[in-house]
């Protein structure tokens, strides 16, 4: 026989649900800390893609004597007066991508057959892993020679600093150049910036940066399918402007939306990342830039910032007195402004 103090008994269901609650209470303090440090790789690989996408900038600037075109804008077979490839286009050998460059005829638009093995081309060193809506494609109707279906272009995060807003005239050469005499950034329509002319140092100066395309479909899902394509620099596909802040969703609330025309949204810098988005500089190196810089106060209906008029196809002005803030200063490069790396 078995003695009554040595039966055993099974947890009772009360035991049960406090160790559940443990669990649950240890899964919940776990949780955000595994997520932190995921966002945490995830910034440092977006950081690695900038810093490679600057190095072969400096790489082709060695090779050319300067930076590549922000927007080559001229005729084109087919096209007309038109915008053509991007940055990310001129330096596919400097990003090891020979057979693709090679692949390219520049005496066509990108936008024809002649040039169709680039859009949906996919670079990785183009996507951060914090916006995985870039990995996407999207296929078009008929497009100029191309058949419907065989224009499938891809995306990018990543843009180059056209300065503090940039101007993209496609009806004339002259009314072009008149308005580009204003943009005061490395990369835009038709530059050609050497290294000795970014007088505000190498340091002090955007070269490429984030922006967040996941955000767009707050407007549309026009503005969500056709922005932010990799191969081709019209209106803010590859540049990007300081005009409003960073992460602009923050502090505008409307604006009103005109085809082609960039808005805040599309043409500026933005990120996934907790407090800020990344910017690769002039001397390769790569940083969070938080969202707490010094900016130039903007408007919340329509985006300008306070005492600025003009839009991307007339010259902008700015009334007396008005200031650039850190963030601006940051994009031109040479504007004679010379901010402290502890302000920013």
């Amino acid at each position: 026989m078995i003695p009554k103090n040595d039966a055993r008994h099974g947890s009772t269901l009360i035991e049960l649900m406090v160790v559940i609650g443990v669990i649950a209470i240890l899964i919940g303090l776990l949780l955000p800390a595994v997520q932190a440090a995921r966002e945490a790789s995830r910034r440092a690989s977006c950081l690695n893609n900038m810093k490679q996408l600057t190095l072969a900038m400096q790489n082709y600037h060695d090779v050319n004597s300067v930076f590549p075109m922000g927007c080559p804008v001229g005729p084109y077979p087919l096209v007309g007066f038109h915008a053509n490839h991007s940055i990310f286009v001129a330096i596919l050998g400097q990003l090891d991508q020979s057979a693709l460059y090679n692949a390219i005829n520049f005496h066509q638009s990108i936008y024809t057959a002649a040039n169709m093995t680039i859009p949906p081309t996919r670079l990785n060193v183009l996507a951060c892993p914090s916006d995985p809506s870039v990995l996407d494609h999207y296929s078009t109707g008929q497009y100029n020679d191309i058949p419907a279906g065989g224009f499938r272009p891809t995306y990018s995060s990543y843009a180059g600093c056209a300065g503090t807003w940039f101007h993209l005239a496609t009806d004339s050469a002259a009314r072009l150049r008149a308005l580009s005499g204003q943009d005061n950034g490395v990369e835009y329509a038709n530059s050609a910036t050497r290294l000795a002319s970014v007088t505000d140092g190498a340091s002090n100066t955007f070269l490429i940066g984030e922006r967040l395309r996941s955000r767009l479909r707050d407007l549309n899902e026009f503005e969500y399918t056709v922005s932010f394509w990799w191969m081709d620099a019209f209106a803010s596909d590859t540049l990007f402007w300081t005009l409003d802040p960073i992460n602009p969703w923050r502090v505008v609330t409307s604006f009103p939306l005109a085809e082609n025309t960039p808005n805040p949204f599309s043409a500026s810098a933005g990120s996934n990342h907790p407090g800020g988005a990344n910017f690769a500089f002039v001397d390769g190196s790569a940083r969070l830039v938080r969202n707490t810089i010094n900016s130039w106060p903007v408007k919340p209906v329509g985006g300008l910032p306070v005492g600025v008029t003009g839009d991307w196809q007339h010259l902008y002005q700015v009334a007396p007195g008005i200031q650039f803030g850190v963030f601006q200063a940051l994009s031109t490069r040479a504007g004679g402004e010379s901010p402290s790396p502890d302000s920013f």
